[in-house]
């Protein structure tokens, strides 16, 4: 129903079994979402999709009780500022909330023991997760980019055992949950792949960031950290590094050899980088502009530490270039 003056739904929705897919639009007039009879009537429904309704305030509690509903869309219903209570458990796998108005999520959201993806980027309003969201063990992927008034991430966050992304980007979170790597058992969030905590203004990193042993990528530009933790040398998976803008970073330990993208342009306050070598393998992205700090003997002898680790492959592969033409003649 896209594009039109709806205001309402229909009080009676009748059977349907065809009615599998999806809902859509009602546009910026919808106002009001059907009565319990959603529950009653439409039990086949698969995704129920009505982003961009604007003027939608309130949504009935039988929602959640629709035992097919798998997709949940919200997406910039900017009137809506609380989901319903969950009384018993749904379906849901994904649900997308961007751009809506709501300010905290129902603790008993942990009814959703199905929900593997939580959209909330653009949620100005949103002020706190509840520490319920770390019981979901199916939930692999949290999107709270832009979420400008959220000041901090549940203290369970590493009880998300099936957690591979979590993008934080321009939050007002100043910590990272130490619960992310527990330090006795090794526990906590150890499929993270991706870490997005851009902009944030966190001011200190976990010590024990290290044993996030299958992180890929790790965006941490435009904090207030003075240092990273000499634990990041175990991320031995890391692939991307991104420091740019944290103008307080005043040294670099020892990094992962296998850094193939590594921006740490304009870390004003950066003198000195000891351990830092070139990569092992060949390099998409290696960036060090505007360190004004930098000592230029210690970006000499990475400048030549590049240099020999490139004639050392150069020559490797040549070696291989000349067993392959051989094993041909």
């Amino acid at each position: 129903m896209p594009h039109g003056n709806i205001q309402q739904l229909w009080d009676s929705v009748q059977h349907n079994g065809k009615l599998k897919q999806i809902i859509s639009r009602a546009s910026n007039f919808f106002t009001k979402s059907p009565n319990h009879s959603l529950t009653l009537h439409l039990d086949k429904l698969v995704n129920l999709n009505l982003n961009n309704c604007k003027s939608l305030r309130i949504l009935p509690p039988g929602i959640f009780r629709l035992e097919f509903l798998k997709e949940l869309d919200l997406w910039g219903c900017s009137k809506l500022k609380t989901l319903p209570e969950i009384s018993s458990a749904g379906n849901i796998e994904v649900m997308y909330l961007n751009g809506t108005a709501i300010e905290e999520l129902p603790s008993s959201i942990e009814c959703l023991s199905g929900l593997s993806a939580l959209y909330l980027d653009h949620c100005k309003r949103l002020k706190s997760l509840p520490s319920s969201l770390c019981k979901l063990k199916s939930l692999n992927s949290i999107y709270l980019r832009w979420c400008s008034s959220l000041k901090s991430l549940p203290n369970e966050l590493g009880n998300l055992e099936a957690l591979n992304s979590l993008n934080a980007e321009g939050t007002a979170i100043r910590e990272v949950p130490l619960s992310i790597v527990r330090l006795n058992n090794f526990d906590g969030l150890q499929n993270l792949t991706s870490l997005y905590l851009t902009d944030c203004g966190i001011t200190e990193l976990p010590e024990n960031l290290g044993q996030l042993s299958l992180l890929l990528e790790l965006y941490l530009e435009k904090n207030n950290f003075e240092r990273l933790p000499e634990s990041i040398i175990h991320l031995s998976k890391l692939a991307y590094l991104k420091l740019s803008y944290c103008e307080r970073l005043q040294s670099l330990p020892k990094l992962p050899c296998n850094l193939s993208e590594l921006d740490a342009h304009h870390c004003t306050a950066l003198e000195s980088s000891p351990g830092l070598v070139f990569p092992s393998r060949d390099p998409q992205y290696f960036d060090l502009r505007n360190n004004l700090k930098l000592d230029r003997n210690e970006i000499r002898e990475i400048l030549e530490d590049a240099q020999q680790e490139i004639q050392v492959m150069a020559i490797a592969r040549w070696k291989q270039l000349q067993e392959k033409v051989c094993c041909v003649f």
